[in-house]
């Protein structure tokens, strides 16, 4: 396939075992998404999780085993999503959450449950498309759908988790 012209809207090809295959649709200018902004989206939203959860569970330092086992995930999730690392990040914060001391329904768990759910958007869409494609904004809207509807239907139960309290 060397030599061939890339169809229309193609950007990139990339190898994909024995086969090449196209990545991802590109367009010019402020209408693209590139593949390295999804890992500064998931660093940051993985950043954000650790920065809430591992500060409040009792007894469970930053910097005990399982303070630096959630860093080494949450870095690993950043640098691989296509591992079980962002699962074992997740799980983590689940664990630390319910290990945190105070009121269960808090501010913080609204935003960590928005977080959640981006950070496994994010990790699985850095997970199939390069750090050097670039796609349209177009290809992210069902993605985008998904996290809207997520964070909409947790924040719902929230609430009424809170009236009910």
């Amino acid at each position: 396939m060397s030599g061939a012209v890339a169809a229309p809207g193609v950007s990139d090809m990339t190898t994909l075992g024995a086969e090449r295959v196209p990545v991802v649709m590109a367009g010019s200018g402020w209408r693209t998404w590139h593949g390295w902004m999804l890992r500064v989206v998931l660093g940051l939203a993985v950043g954000g999780a650790l920065a809430i959860a591992l500060p409040g569970a009792a007894g469970v330092g930053v910097w005990s085993v399982a303070g630096v086992s959630m860093l080494a995930a949450g870095i690993g999730t950043v640098l691989a999503p296509g591992t079980v690392l962002p699962l074992l990040l997740l799980v983590g914060l689940v664990l630390y959450r319910f290990a945190a001391p105070g009121p269960v329904l808090g501010a913080s768990l609204a935003v960590l449950m928005a977080l959640i759910a981006l950070i496994h958007q994010a990790a699985a869409l850095a997970a199939v498309i390069p750090l050097r494609s670039e796609c349209e904004w177009a290809a992210l809207r069902p993605a985008l759908v998904r996290y809207a509807v997520a964070v909409a239907v947790s924040g719902l139960v929230y609430l009424a988790a809170v009236a009910a309290a």
